[in-house]
């Protein structure tokens, strides 16, 4: 039985429930990576394969996350009137939406699967950034119950880890999004 299937069936068979929040993000994962990472498909619990939008194949799942989430966007730019020679007009600004998640999940395959992904957007194609796939639950558009966006993932903090596949404390990475929304 192929990875794709093993965890369509875990999600058949199993409720997702997680003991660490209540509001999910989910960050697309090549396949591959999994199988790389997880030869023996361990924590199943982990990944989602439903297909959100038209891009999603069966060649990724989600890593589902559980975490606590703050929304940190940038402002670029000051809103407002501004006086020019004749008139005063009004300026729009643009926001470059963000978020930092803490991970309180131990299990040290997130944090590998994470790093993975990182390094796989960096160096796609020579002097180009491909950006991460993210579903969020968390802080959606208005009137949606979840928002799909593209940007980029930094993890803030490195914790220790253990010698049976955890790490020692939990561990926060950010998110931005490649698009600048106007404000």
């Amino acid at each position: 039985m192929s990875l794709l299937e093993e965890i369509q069936s875990y999600e058949l068979t199993h409720q997702c429930q997680s003991p660490f929040a209540k509001t999910r993000l989910l960050v697309r994962v090549p396949i591959a990576v999994i199988e790389q990472l997880n030869p023996t498909h361990k924590y199943l619990d982990l990944f989602n394969s439903t297909h959100y939008d038209p891009s999603d194949t069966d060649d990724y799942v989600y890593l589902q996350l559980f975490p606590n989430y703050d929304t940190e966007n940038d402002r670029l730019g000051e809103k407002g009137f501004r006086n020019t020679f004749s008139q005063s007009v009004f300026a729009v600004t643009t926001t470059r939406r963000g978020f930092k998640a803490t991970i309180l999940d131990q299990r040290r395959l997130i944090l590998d699967i994470l790093r993975r992904l990182i390094d796989i957007s960096e160096t796609s194609a020579y002097n180009k950034y491909v950006p991460i796939k993210v579903i969020d639950f968390c802080s959606p558009e208005v009137g949606a119950t979840y928002s799909i966006r593209y940007g980029a993932i930094a993890i803030d903090n490195y914790p220790s880890i253990t010698g049976d596949g955890f790490l020692s404390q939990s561990w926060e990475f950010s998110f931005k999004e490649a698009q600048l929304r106007i404000n």
